[in-house]
């Protein structure tokens, strides 16, 4: 608490230093960026002694994971006197990498009028671990889409397709966004198709049904059509999810009617 006490103002009462040191990893470093003091938090998160701190260079400042982009900016924020926030990543000596998110400030000791850097972090490890293993298996999850061998749609109540995991009716996915999946079904069924759509955002419940069109050399093709609705957090319909899949019929023949 000392140590906080000489660097910072002696405006800050104690009760706002021991919040801030309670709760906060906190580094102050000199215009070298060499460090003259670490509390406990920001040790035990560094998995490092204080004396294997103090006075080394600040190994978030210099990180060999970032770009010298990041440090360019970070230190022409710091020079020019203002407060630089953004997040900084280490690889520790256990091998484990951690994200912390920094706000470091430049301040002016009342001792001895030396330009020094407090640093404040916040340890966001968990969720950017979380968030790149959400990212992952949602680019598994849009990899395995992409290799179902029937079309897949992500649509508005209104039709609009939103997403779309391959080419449709000869039209290539890229140019399928943003039209209405109406516009690529043929006449004769329009009307069928979007009753039974319209039934599953109404009835908020998933609704499956056939449908057939005639294709280019004449023969009559089968599909299947699911359709599911998607809910948002307080329970409406946001979206709905369209399956179409080519089935195969299959003709019978009675065996009296094989002579």
């Amino acid at each position: 608490m000392e140590a906080i006490k000489y660097y910072l103002s002696h405006d800050l009462n104690h009760d706002v230093l021991s919040l801030i040191k309670d709760n906060s990893l906190i580094t102050i470093t000199d215009s070298l960026g060499r460090v003259e003091y670490a509390n406990d938090n920001y040790c035990n998160t560094i998995e490092r002694r204080v004396n294997r701190v103090s006075g080394e260079a600040h190994e978030l400042l210099k990180s060999h994971l970032h770009t010298g982009a990041v440090y360019k900016d970070l230190w022409r924020t710091l020079k020019m006197g203002h407060r630089w926030t953004g997040v900084l990543t280490e690889t520790l000596e256990s091998k484990k990498t951690i994200w912390l998110e920094a706000t470091i400030i430049p301040i002016e000791c009342d001792i001895d009028r030396q330009t020094k850097f407090l640093g404040l972090y916040k340890d966001v490890t968990n969720l950017y671990e979380d968030n790149n293993a959400l990212l992952q298996a949602k680019t598994e999850a849009l990899d395995f889409i992409e290799s179902l061998p029937f079309n897949v749609f992500s649509i508005t109540k209104h039709g609009k397709i939103l997403n779309a995991n391959k080419d449709f009716c000869d039209v290539k996915k890229a140019d399928l966004i943003d039209t209405y999946l109406y516009d690529h079904i043929e006449m004769s069924i329009f009307e069928f198709f979007k009753k039974n759509i319209d039934a599953a955002f109404r009835n908020k419940v998933p609704n499956r049904f056939e449908t057939s069109k005639y294709n280019s050399k004449g023969k009559n093709i089968f599909y299947s059509v699911i359709v599911a609705p998607v809910f948002n957090e307080l329970g409406g319909v946001f979206s709905g999810t369209v399956t179409i899949q080519e089935v195969f019929k299959t003709i019978t023949f009675d065996e009296n009617e094989e002579e």
